[in-house]
């Protein structure tokens, strides 16, 4: 059976300062791994070894102001590894990319400092990452993390996003090509988000329709790439997620009168794989806009393979410095300080649902859930007694994590649910130290 258990906390004594836990952001302090500073030469290569295992190299003359200016004596590191639950809690983490989930092999903040300063890594040196491997297995990728208003952190890949500022001395003209792309579309139904997903290893209509969408006809590519025209249409789309009509001459579309790229684009669609009507504003999106247009397109794939060329230098000195008995790491190249996550995506291509999750109402209730089968952590949208999760693989087998202040005190309740289409009530609380919270956490 797949399992929920939700978690709420209990009243307990920061063993440090024999202070009380005032607040639900006391309890996340209590649980925050500590930051781990070390001061190095800037003129040599360093090699940092993190208390939970990562080790990053920085080399010599790597490091610079952000005007360009060297620093001059020794610089201050500071280092931070979340690798539990407890850690990921205790900085409201999450493994999301956008509305994508990532399976998580550990995260980091990094910085550098010199005279109070912030440091960054030259243009043309990169440094290295070597997360300790959870899973030998499976294969993973390097992640930025950008902070949004709310103080949750989106992960980007490094190598898939445009916001990640290619390097402009790898970067140039060839590793452009024109591509046909979604550039139009409904985004949400009565308040109910339209995610495009398809049963298809392209796992949504966007990357399906840039990864396919390739016609021949030089009048297709000459009225979308040259000329700039938009072609919008209407999909209808039946209860089982086949589309069943392309409507040109609707009023919410964007009218194209080329025959043939209608044509072409009635000929690519009417084989489309079927839609997850789940995703698609929990199946109310029957009838939906989208629109087409050409764009030019960055290849990362081929910027990667450039990027791993000019930087292996440093990574094979890295693997060098690292004992080879030990060497059961994930070893990736790095331009950016901040956060950072060593991770990959995940779609196990079942349908995606909004999991919704009643709690008591409370001040500054915090909500989240572990998946038990892989390492993810998932934020919770609160609207008042709710706690929604947003685009859940259905029938995940997950822990559902929640903070509350209650009556002066926090409390924690754990029970046992299963994920599906039927929202999950909290019943019953109990008190906890913060040993016992830290084990129930990352059991």
């Amino acid at each position: 059976m797949k399992q929920v258990i939700l978690v709420l906390f209990s009243i307990f004594i920061l063993v440090s300062c024999k202070e009380k836990i005032k607040s639900v952001q006391d309890v996340m302090n209590t649980l925050a791994p500590d930051e781990q500073k070390s001061t190095i030469d800037p003129t040599v290569d360093n090699l940092i070894k993190g208390e939970k295992g990562t080790q990053i190299f920085i080399p010599a003359n790597a490091l610079r102001f952000k005007d360009g200016t060297i620093p001059a004596g020794r610089i201050n590191i500071e280092l931070k590894e979340f690798f539990s639950v407890s850690d990921f809690v205790s900085n409201n983490l999450s493994t999301m990319s956008d509305s994508f989930l990532l399976e998580t092999n550990g995260m980091l903040y990094i910085s550098a400092t010199a005279d109070g300063k912030e440091l960054v890594i030259d243009n043309n040196k990169s440094y290295t990452i070597a997360f300790p491997k959870i899973d030998s297995t499976k294969s993973m990728e390097l992640f930025y993390g950008d902070s949004s208003g709310s103080g949750n952190i989106n992960w980007q890949p490094v190598f898939r996003n445009v916001e990640g500022a290619p390097d402009t001395t790898i970067a140039d003209s060839t590793l452009y090509e024109k591509k046909i792309t979604v550039c139009g579309y409904t985004s949400s139904i009565d308040g109910d988000d339209v995610l495009w997903l398809l049963n298809h290893s392209d796992s949504t209509l966007y990357r399906y329709v840039e990864n396919n969408f390739k016609p021949t006809d030089t009048a297709v590519i000459n009225a979308l790439c040259d000329r700039g025209e938009i072609a919008g249409m209407t999909l209808e789309i039946d209860a089982k997620g086949k589309l069943s009509n392309i409507d040109f001459e609707g009023e919410n579309s964007w009218r194209t009168t080329n025959i043939a790229l209608r044509k072409a684009i009635a000929d690519f669609f009417n084989n489309l794989p079927n839609f997850k009507m789940g995703s698609m504003a929990r199946g109310k999106g029957k009838a939906v806009v989208l629109q087409l247009c050409c764009h030019d397109i960055f290849n990362w794939d081929k910027y990667k393979e450039r990027f791993d060329k000019k930087y292996s230098q440093y990574r094979n000195k890295a693997i060098q410095k690292i004992d080879p008995t030990e060497l059961k790491f994930y070893v990736m190249s790095a331009t950016r300080f901040g956060w950072i996550n060593c991770d990959r995506f995940y779609d196990d291509g079942s349908e995606k649902i909004d999991y919704i999750v009643k709690i008591p109402k409370a001040s500054g209730s915090k909500v989240m859930i572990v998946f038990d089968d892989l390492k993810s952590i998932m934020n919770a949208e609160i609207k008042d007694d709710e706690a929604v999760f947003k685009n859940i693989p259905i029938s995940s087998k997950v822990k559902v994590i929640g903070i509350q202040y209650q009556e002066g005190k926090p409390m924690m309740s754990k029970m046992p649910a299963i994920v599906n289409r039927q929202s999950f009530t909290l019943s019953g609380f109990k008190e906890f130290t913060l040993k016992e919270l830290e084990t129930e956490l990352n059991n």
